[in-house]
């Protein structure tokens, strides 16, 4: 039986910005740039929403091409994570993972949400601007 995809939480490196929420591996990794992670732009872990630490590195997929690497460590670290997410949702301090899981749900349903406004406003225009007036 597959496991159902689990939601990943990613930091930025000065911990100071809103904590960035994908809804698998694949999304984050995709999503995050090679030069960023060496740079720093990112903490050196990130986390699944159930408190599992993911760990953060970029290898070399062929000659200069460098590719965002999210390893699963098998070690957990909830609080961690509880501290992490404090610094700027202070009441997620003591969450359980049930309430990391709701605050992840929610911030992807808050970006699926945001995804549908933006389409259907952008096909608006578009259509508008192809219309015979």
């Amino acid at each position: 039986m597959t496991q159902p995809p689990r939601a990943v939480i990613v930091f930025d490196g000065e911990g100071a910005r809103e904590p960035i929420v994908f809804v698998d591996l694949p999304s984050a990794a995709g999503w995050m740039e090679a030069i960023d992670v060496e740079e720093g732009s990112y903490e050196e872990t990130a986390w699944f929403d159930d408190g599992e630490i993911i760990q953060i590195d970029v290898e070399l997929v062929a000659r200069a091409d460098l590719r965002v690497k999210l390893t699963p460590t098998g070690r957990r670290d909830l609080p961690a994570l509880r501290q992490a997410l404090a610094r700027t949702h202070p009441a997620l301090v003591d969450a359980d993972v049930a309430a990391i899981q709701a605050f992840t749900a929610a911030d992807l349903t808050a970006q699926d949400d945001w995804k549908a406004s933006r389409w259907h406003r952008r096909l608006s225009r578009w259509l508008l601007r192809r219309s015979p007036n």
